[in-house]
């Protein structure tokens, strides 16, 4: 059985796999790659136990055949030859020349001990742009990594009207609709799952019951969906209150840096936002003493609060933040209610909890 084939042309298509090959899986086939040759195609398949990647090269053939290879291997073999490299495929031994140069590779399982491709279920599927994909990258930026928490996943919540993209760490809130019209269902995913689309600019999407599958040229990525509990997403969203104050960014920074690097407490650094009518104070401690710092605010509220804050968890909000952002808006109803943070400029919604 021969293969015959542009090296570059099969590293390319390798390369479209990584995200779904490990090096050391737990399942020693998994580190193979399923390479199967039909008359006209190159079809490659590189598997986990939660994704699938299939790859398709247009390549002519004379017989068609299907074997396993070490992908590693075969990557540095193929960016080892450059041309057009023959593939001898045997029952002991994969052969592979160019030119005067021969490599051998040792035989891997049989093709039958490789994960099959999932069959897609009873779903439904939609269109999605570059635009979604972008929303995906930043919501697995938004996701927490705490081990077992169910934030650790980026949700997508279809309705038949819209859909909407969500991430939370449980202080930042990543959130983005987009006038897609599916089924009510819920799905979420790992973001490790989701990295290998960040380059797709359109895609047919197929959402079953297991799986969601993502399509793009001659790339298809199979995601198996998480079992994390469902999370309230349009409700959480409807609590939160339209933005009352617009504040300066870098004058809250400013404070809260000054709060840092003089607080009596490391561990719990905190700063206390007075909020009175359309004017904020930040109020923190230096050497046990009392120091006060003006911010330059613009505000429709009629609040008077003392709203106590640990000072950290609030630089690591407004540093989710483009450096474009000057302003942010403030969302302030009680001196024990979460403050929303977010941006007219930006898709961020982020939020504190009071310490109290």
């Amino acid at each position: 059985m021969k293969l015959c084939i542009d090296s570059k042309l099969l590293l390319n298509g390798l390369k479209q796999l990584s995200g779904a090959v490990n090096p050391n899986p737990i399942i020693p086939v998994l580190s193979n790659v399923k390479v199967e040759v039909e008359r006209d195609r190159v079809v490659l398949t590189g598997s986990s136990s939660s994704l699938t990647i299939v790859h398709v090269l247009e390549n002519d053939n004379l017989e068609a055949f299907s074997f396993l290879a070490p992908y590693n291997d075969l990557v540095n073999v193929c960016a080892a030859l450059p041309g057009n490299i023959d593939i001898d495929v045997s029952s002991t031994s994969i052969q592979i020349t160019s030119g005067d140069d021969k490599l051998t590779l040792g035989v891997s399982d049989e093709v039958k001990f490789f994960p099959t491709i999932p069959d897609r279920g009873n779903g439904f599927s939609v269109k999605v742009d570059g635009t979604f994909f972008n929303a995906i990258n930043q919501a697995a930026t938004s996701t927490s990594t705490t081990p077992g928490d169910q934030f650790n996943n980026i949700y997508i919540d279809f309705t038949e009207n819209d859909a909407i993209v969500f991430a939370s760490n449980r202080i930042h809130i990543f959130t983005q609709t987009f006038g897609i019209k599916g089924k009510t269902r819920q799905i979420s995913v790992l973001p490790e799952l989701v990295r290998p689309c960040r380059s797709f600019q359109e895609s047919e999407m197929f959402i079953d019951e297991k799986n969601v599958w993502f399509s793009y040229m001659n790339t298809t990525v199979i995601a198996k969906t998480s079992e994390a509990a469902s999370v309230p997403i349009r409700q959480l969203l409807s609590r939160r209150t339209e933005p009352n104050y617009s504040i300066s960014r870098w004058g809250l920074s400013n404070s809260i840096a000054k709060a840092l690097s003089c607080s009596s407490d490391e561990r719990y650094p905190f700063i206390t936002m007075t909020v009175k009518g359309s004017d904020v104070k930040i109020d923190y401690n230096c050497e046990y003493v009392g120091k006060r710092a003006s911010v330059m605010t613009t505000g429709n509220g009629d609040i008077d609060q003392h709203i106590v804050l640990n000072a950290k968890n609030l630089k690591d909000v407004l540093n989710k933040f483009t450096s474009e952002t000057d302003t942010v808006d403030l969302s302030i109803t009680a001196h024990d209610a979460n403050m929303y943070i977010t941006s007219k400029a930006e898709s961020i919604i982020s939020f504190i909890s009071p310490i109290n």
